[in-house]
C-alpha cells in the first residue's frame, strides 16, 4: 500500500474529528445546551455515521467540551513559584480564574446543566474542580489551608457558580464582579489574619 495513501486517509479522519470536535464546541459556545449528534454532524458537514465512527457515543463527544475548557485553562494557569510571596501570586489567580470563567462561559453553563444528565460530565467536572483546589491549596499559605472553614470560603468565591451568579444573575460587569471576588477573598483572608 502507499505511504502517501495512508497518510492521506490519516490526516481526513483527523480532519473531520476535528470538525467534529469544533462543531460541538461552537454549538455549545452559542449557548445550545443540549446538541444533538445531528446537530453536530450539520455543523461539522459530516454525516451521523462519521460523527460516531469517531465517537463512540455522545458522553465521549461531550468529554471533548471538558478537555478544551481544560485546556484553556492550563493555557492562562501561572505555576506557584515558592521563592516568590504568595499574595501577589494569589492576586494573579484570582485575575486569571475570573477571565477564564468569563472566557468560557458558555461552555461552563454548558458542563453545569450537563453534569446532572451524564455521569461522565459529572466526573470529569468533578476531577477539574480538584484540580482548581490543588491549585489554590499550592497558592496559598499552609495554615490557613488547614483551617477548613476559611479556605472552603476562599475556594468558593473563587468557583465558576460565583461568577455566573454575579455576571449572569446580578448583571454586574466584568470589573465589578472581579472587585466582588477581589473584595470577598481580601475580607476571608483577613479575618484569618493574612
Amino acid at each position: 500500500m502507499n505511504p502517501e495513501a495512508v497518510d492521506g486517509r490519516t490526516a481526513r479522519r483527523e480532519k473531520s474529528r476535528q470538525q467534529i470536535i469544533d462543531a460541538m464546541v461552537e454549538l455549545v459556545t452559542d449557548g445550545k445546551h443540549d446538541p444533538t449528534a445531528e446537530n453536530v454532524a450539520r455543523i461539522a458537514g459530516v454525516t451521523m455515521r462519521t460523527v460516531f465512527r469517531h465517537f463512540e457515543d455522545m458522553d465521549s463527544l461531550y468529554r471533548e467540551i471538558i478537555v478544551d475548557i481544560e485546556t484553556q485553562t492550563e493555557a492562562l494557569r501561572v505555576p506557584f513559584d515558592p521563592d516568590r510571596d504568595w499574595r501577589p501570586q494569589f492576586d494573579e489567580l484570582v485575575l486569571r480564574r475570573t477571565g477564564i470563567f468569563e472566557k468560557l462561559m458558555s461552555q461552563i453553563l454548558w458542563t453545569q446543566s450537563s453534569r446532572y444528565k451524564s455521569e461522565v460530565v459529572d466526573t470529569d467536572v468533578q476531577k477539574y474542580a480538584k484540580r482548581m483546589r490543588q491549585s489554590l491549596r499550592r497558592t496559598l499559605p499552609g495554615h490557613f489551608v488547614a483551617d477548613v472553614e476559611a479556605f472552603s470560603a476562599v475556594e468558593a468565591m473563587l468557583s465558576s457558580e460565583i461568577w455566573i451568579r454575579l455576571r449572569r444573575d446580578q448583571r454586574l460587569s466584568v470589573k465589578r464582579a472581579t472587585g466582588v471576588i477581589q473584595k470577598a477573598t481580601a475580607a476571608i483572608l483577613k479575618d484569618s489574619g493574612l
